[in-house]
């Protein structure tokens, strides 16, 4: 299995878009794309990104397909609006927390 992490930092005053987001869209698009989500991380203080949502995929093909699709792109648009120095990467699954 291969596991998508997408990590961001909220810009400041649109912490109830991020919110709504996660509540009503990230579950809604993962499937939709054939991607399993498997948790969302949010950050009240410290180092680095301040949010993380994360999906996993059968295989490295299948989550390739799965960023080709038109859901994929309302994801990032979506993330977007209200994020700054979005990253995502795309790693073997393991056990326990992976950033």
């Amino acid at each position: 299995m291969v596991k998508l992490i997408i990590t961001w930092s909220i810009r400041d005053g649109r912490e109830a878009e991020f919110l709504e987001f996660v509540n009503n869209d990230f579950t809604r698009l993962f499937l939709a794309m054939n991607v399993q989500p498997t948790e969302a991380w949010y950050a009240i203080w410290g180092q680095g990104p301040q949010a993380m949502i994360c999906g996993v995929s059968k295989d490295q093909a299948a989550m390739e397909a799965s960023m080709a699709s038109s859901e994929w792109e309302e994801v990032r648009t979506k993330i977007g609006q209200f994020a700054e120095n979005v990253a995502y990467r795309v790693v073997a699954k393991s056990d326990g927390f992976q950033l």
